[in-house]
C-alpha cells in the first residue's frame, strides 16, 4: 500500500469519525431538550452570591489597585463590576472553579498580611503576586486566583464605556443601511 492512501484513508476515518461524533452529540442534546419540562417557569431560584457580602468592599479595593480613578476615568471599582464579575464566572466551570477555590485562600493570605479591610490590599502586594504567578515554575492557587482576576477585571473594565473612554473609543457605529433608507 502508498504512503499516499494510507494517509488519505486515515483521514477518511478521521473525518468520518467526528462527523459520527458530533451526530451523537446532536442527539444526546435533542434528547436533553424533548426531556426538559417546557412548562416549568423560566426564573428558577437565583443562585447564591459567588462572594459573601462582607468580602465585596475588599473584592473592589482589590479590582481598584488593578484599575484605579485616573483624572475623570473612574476605577473599576465604580462600573458595576461584581454582577458583570459574577456572571461571566459562573458562564464558564473553569473559572467558576477559581473563583470559588481560589477566593477563600487569596482572603486568607490578605488576612495574613494585614490587608484584608476594606481599603484592600497593597499594589505592592499584589505586584509580587503577578510576578509570583508569571515567573514561578508552579505558582501558588492565590497567585493564580489573583491572575484570573486580574484578567477579568481588565476585560470587563475595556469592556464598558468607561474603558472606552480610556483609549478614545466612541463605541459602536450603527448606521442605517442604504436600503432602509426612505426615498425622498
Amino acid at each position: 500500500m502508498r504512503r499516499r492512501t494510507f494517509l488519505l484513508g486515515g483521514a477518511a476515518v478521521v473525518v468520518g469519525g467526528a462527523g459520527g461524533l458530533l451526530s451523537i452529540r446532536a442527539r444526546r442534546r435533542s434528547a436533553r431538550l424533548e426531556s426538559a419540562d417546557h412548562s416549568a417557569p423560566l426564573s428558577g431560584p437565583v443562585a447564591m452570591p459567588l462572594f459573601p457580602v462582607e468580602d465585596r468592599a475588599l473584592l473592589l479595593a482589590v479590582a481598584d489597585v488593578i484599575v484605579p480613578r485616573d483624572g475623570d476615568l473612574p476605577a473599576a471599582s465604580e462600573i458595576d463590576l461584581l454582577p458583570k464579575l459574577e456572571r461571566w464566572a459562573r458562564g464558564s466551570t473553569s473559572r467558576l472553579r477559581t473563583y470559588e477555590e481560589g477566593w477563600p485562600r487569596f482572603r486568607a493570605l490578605l488576612e495574613r498580611k494585614g490587608e484584608a479591610d476594606a481599603s484592600g490590599p497593597s499594589e505592592r502586594t499584589l505586584r509580587r503576586l503577578h510576578l509570583r504567578y508569571r515567573f514561578a515554575r508552579r505558582p501558588s492557587r492565590e497567585a493564580a486566583f489573583f491572575e484570573q482576576l486580574r484578567r477579568d477585571v481588565l476585560r470587563l473594565y475595556y469592556a464598558s464605556p468607561a474603558g472606552w473612554m480610556s483609549v478614545s473609543y466612541t463605541g459602536p457605529v450603527h448606521r442605517r443601511h442604504p436600503l432602509d433608507q426612505e426615498s425622498a
